[in-house]
């Protein structure tokens, strides 16, 4: 079942995946989605679109991607190597297609 798009539905998702998250990321989760155009970006996703983010961070939008829309594949591109251990970390539990 896909989970209805609004900014209370992608905080709460964002708190359940980052339950431990420190001061900073509890900011981004409580505030990013308000001021981020992330709703109409993931309304742009058609079903098995592949669907890609140039510095993706940690990969949480495309973690929101993946929850909101239905793409058939998301992928990230990032220059640190600690933030793509972090997406790979967040990712590892998901299922892949």
């Amino acid at each position: 079942m896909q989970t209805a798009l609004n900014n209370p539905a992608i905080i709460r998702f964002l708190k359940s995946k980052f339950k431990s998250a420190g001061f900073i990321d509890g900011l981004k989760i409580r505030y990013r989605s308000l001021i981020c155009p992330f709703i109409s970006l993931i309304k742009m996703v058609q079903p098995g679109d592949s669907v890609g983010d140039v510095g993706c961070g940690s990969g949480q939008f495309m973690l929101l991607v993946s929850e909101f829309a239905t793409p058939s594949y998301v992928y990230g591109i990032e220059i640190s190597e600690r933030l793509v251990k972090n997406a790979n970390e967040l990712f590892s539990t998901l299922p892949r297609g």
